[in-house]
């Protein structure tokens, strides 16, 4: 580990750039005078900040914290990557998150060089994830308060790798409609039977059978069934073939034998059958499709087939198990609405237009706007104590970075966490029982995870805990819809909707590889032999020279792993990025996401308000761009109320998106509170009450001076209880932001009117 004493000034700082950026021309770079320096290589500090443990060839750089605080849309600003050689950025997108962290995204381009820039902006650290074609590097850096220099100080670096190779992201999902010998339990058939399946105590005969036969003595060491379908999964209103092989396995003869297929015609019709078939009701009442398949000599083989017609009453699965004597099989047939059927060819898809509400027959109906996508963020101790400046900020770069990737790779998704929240589970058990004690809720720790989940409206639910370092891994997730065409609308997909991540993960793409398995994707064909939901759900690679973000760098030879998904329609260093998805082997992610975006987006109802914005006017008179939004909540944030009882815990938080022209000024902010038909007062830093008396020079701040970031967020009250005197009362609150500099106050217009009962 490299700490911050080893740095010295008049050392050569060289990032892992050197070799591959030096002596390249940079766009723009001879214009460096020109441009604000973002980030810089800086001296020896004398605060104890170390990098990260996998972080290798880390440099000391500084981050301006004033010109972060102006970013907006169309800003030119430059990195350093070397001792003389600077790159040029332009910042494309500055958004919040609801817990007041703010996202930027850059790009920039020289000759032969692409530039991507993602940084997350907390309170007290910032977390940045750089890009300079194949090359990745990360930034991880602690604020003025904690560093005392004046600017985000700390290191850029390149990840290093785990013990088990590039990534640390193989062996990492589990499927759940296959035995995976796993902890996660497989969850129970969708499809209720008439009755439990039952067979006469010694025989395995059926009401209707008048012959002398015996097939007590089967079993699975002297007989195999062999169960495969035409079509799995089947679009439902389409037929499908079930073909059976029997096989004698042993050196005896059986004779008089016969097969009964158990649950296949509960939810399905037969089309046709061999004559030996009939359609029969068992002893306990069940529909079941009886076969006399005779006698079988040592070693015979015997097979037969039988055509089933499906319909919306098959849906999600047609179950079909063949039983002989004490031999078993049960084996599934998927039955999946038709997802990706474009009737009015405007790229969304007619099942997608019925969630989105816009008419599948018109091109002129439709919403082409990303998809949000809730997630919920849980962390342990452990998980907290590796970031202890702001562990939800490494959280949201991570989002950061997952939602980056999506817009590189054309995939309308966008993530919002609508929830942090430390739970108290160990972070010693590995990472299967983990997610197994999550999923089903059997450690106490998880106890109201369920209950928060519909609360917050989450369609995700992550859970971050340290890196298992003997695992070798960094996540663990099922993967959704797996074989259902990106059918996802079984209830059992929300139920197993969930993730494990490592938080320390060397590779900051974790998030949004592990939700990708979440959203029906595998790693690649060639690893795993299969697509995900669809058979082109599943990343892609070329042999020593790169991989998409879901496929494992050390199965194709090489260490590079693109923050990309597979897309034929792009290009990956000069490579096509993908197969298309017609092909036997197609590889486009891209496509798979943007087909079941939806229905993920639909997992859970959305809860998470954004609170309300008001009128907004200044002190002196002039116009302003500035805009306020003050709201009540009786329940952390899930609704918002004018009317509060006594009872109530209450929060009250502004938010505030600083007009443009104030953006890095010094700026204060202010709380004004009032009773109907009486005194204004403001209240102070300490939360004192003083009366105002309307004049600039008198007004008390409510928090202290800084230089204004382009959107603020802060808490008034944080369960606040209001006192009985005030039953019957309404309550005014005006909140402001004052720049002495200026000497003017922008305020809201009309207060926020509480109605106390």
């Amino acid at each position: 580990m490299i700490s911050a004493a080893r740095i010295r000034t008049g050392l050569r700082p060289v990032l892992p750039l050197a070799g591959f950026l030096i002596g390249m021309v940079i766009a723009a770079g001879q214009a460096r005078a020109q441009q604000e320096i973002l980030i810089a290589f800086a001296e020896e500090q004398a605060f104890d900040f170390s990098p990260p443990t996998f972080a290798e060839r880390a440099v000391l750089v500084s981050i301006d914290s004033s010109l972060l605080l102006r970013a907006e849309p169309g800003l030119i600003f430059q990195i350093q990557i070397d001792e003389n050689d600077f790159a040029t950025l332009e910042v494309e997108e500055v958004s919040s998150y609801l817990n007041g962290d703010r996202m930027l995204s850059a790009h920039g381009a020289s000759a032969t060089t692409n530039f991507s820039l993602v940084l997350t902006i907390g309170q007290q650290n910032l977390f940045g994830h750089l890009i300079a074609n194949e090359l990745n590097l990360q930034v991880y850096a602690v604020g003025d308060a904690v560093s005392g220099a004046g600017a985000y100080i700390g290191w850029i670096y390149s990840p290093g790798q785990l013990a088990g190779g590039p990534g640390g992201l193989q062996n990492d999902y589990i499927i759940i409609e296959q035995e995976t010998g796993t902890t996660v339990e497989k969850p129970a058939p969708l499809i209720k039977s008439t009755l439990p399946l039952q067979l006469a105590a010694g025989s395995s005969s059926s009401s209707t059978d008048t012959s002398n036969v015996s097939t007590a003595g089967i079993d699975p060491d002297n007989f195999r069934i062999t169960q495969t379908f035409s079509r799995n999964p089947v679009i439902a209103g389409n037929n499908v073939e079930v073909r059976v092989s029997l096989e004698n396995i042993s050196t005896q003869q059986h004779q008089q034998l016969y097969v009964e297929f158990y649950f296949v015609l509960e939810n399905s019709s037969l089309l046709q059958a061999p004559v030996q078939c009939t359609q029969q009701l068992s002893l306990s009442l069940q529909q079941v499709l009886y076969c006399d398949i005779g006698d079988f000599a040592a070693g015979e083989i015997k097979n037969f087939s039988f055509e089933l017609a499906t319909s919306a009453a098959s849906k999600p699965m047609i179950i079909s198990t063949p039983i002989i004597g004490n031999l078993r099989l049960d084996s599934i047939i998927n039955v999946v609405d038709d997802v990706r059927v474009d009737s009015d060819s405007d790229g969304i898809s007619d099942f997608n237009e019925a969630l989105a509400g816009t008419d599948s027959g018109d091109p002129a109906s439709v919403d082409l706007s990303n998809t949000v996508i809730d997630v919920m963020a849980f962390y342990t101790v452990g998980a907290q104590a590796l970031f202890p400046y702001g562990v939800e900020t490494r959280i949201n770069q991570l989002i950061s970075v997952a939602n980056q990737i999506y817009a590189d790779s054309d995939v309308k998704i966008s993530l919002r966490p609508v929830f942090h929240g430390l739970l108290d589970y160990n972070d010693v058990d590995d990472m299967d029982t983990a997610l197994n004690h999550l999923i089903n809720k059997t450690d106490p720790a998880f106890a109201d995870v369920d209950t928060l989940r519909a609360s917050y409206g989450a369609d995700l639910v992550m859970l971050f805990r340290p890196l298992e370092i003997v695992a070798s891994r960094c996540g663990l997730a099922p993967v959704g819809g797996f074989n259902t065409a990106g059918d996802f609308s079984a209830e059992t997909e929300r139920d197993y909707a969930y993730s494990h991540i490592a938080i320390d993960c060397p590779a900051d793409i974790a998030v949004v590889h592990e939700l990708g398995h979440n959203m029906g994707l595998t790693h690649s064909h060639f690893e795993d032999g299969s697509g995900g939901t669809f058979n082109f759900s599943t990343g892609y690679g070329v042999d020593s020279q790169f991989v998409t973000v879901m496929a494992y760098p050390a199965a194709f030879n090489t260490d590079n792993r693109l923050a990309q998904f597979s897309n034929p329609r792009l290009d990956c260093l000069g490579f096509v990025c993908g197969v298309d998805a017609n092909a036997e082997f197609g590889a486009d992610a891209a496509l798979s996401l943007n087909l079941v975006r939806h229905q993920i987006a639909n997992y859970t109802a959305v809860t998470v308000p954004d609170l309300p914005t008001t009128a907004v006017a200044t002190f002196s008179g002039e116009s302003t761009t500035a805009t306020i939004a003050i709201a009540a909540s009786r329940d952390d944030g899930l609704s918002y109320s004018e009317i509060i009882t006594t009872s109530d815990e209450v929060d009250i938080v502004a938010n505030i998106e600083v007009d443009d022209r104030h953006v890095g000024s010094d700026g204060s902010f202010h709380v004004l509170v009032a009773l109907r038909n009486s005194d204004l007062y403001q209240i102070d830093e300490t939360g004192a009450l003083t009366v105002w008396d309307g004049s600039l020079s008198s007004l008390y701040a409510a928090s202290g001076t800084h230089q204004l970031r382009e959107q603020e967020l802060f808490s008034i009250v944080n369960g606040y209880r209001f006192d009985e005197a005030l039953v019957g009362q309404d309550l005014l609150i005006y909140v402001a932001y004052k720049l002495p500099g200026v000497g003017d106050l922008v305020y809201t217009a009309n207060p926020l009117v509480l109605q106390i009962r």
